[in-house]
């Protein structure tokens, strides 16, 4: 069996209108990072450092996170997480 080595992908470069208007939709909520990476085939994190560089509503060196599904989502949705008791979350041992 003879090993064939992986082929790159071509680099690609976008305009930084094209990144702009990415992170426009993203901060608009039409569009997730995962949804933006499959439109435009570049990698999350490529969407994420444009959304550190371009983004209007996060000061620079804050990190972006995107919840899926958090507690407080589970709790307005009517399911409560193990977790969550009297409208507190407790997190391991730690109890508020």
């Amino acid at each position: 069996m003879t090993h064939t080595p992986k082929q790159r992908r071509p680099s690609r470069r976008f305009s930084e209108s094209v990144k702009r208007e990415a992170v426009s939709q993203f901060e608009s909520g039409r569009h997730t990072v995962l949804e933006l990476s499959a439109l435009l085939h570049a990698g999350k994190s490529t969407i994420y450092k444009w959304i550190a560089t371009y983004s209007k509503l996060e000061p620079r060196g804050m990190q972006l996170v995107e919840k899926v599904n958090s507690a407080a989502d589970q709790i307005a949705h009517g399911f409560r997480p193990a977790n969550v008791r009297e409208g507190c979350v407790s997190s391991g041992s730690q109890h508020f």
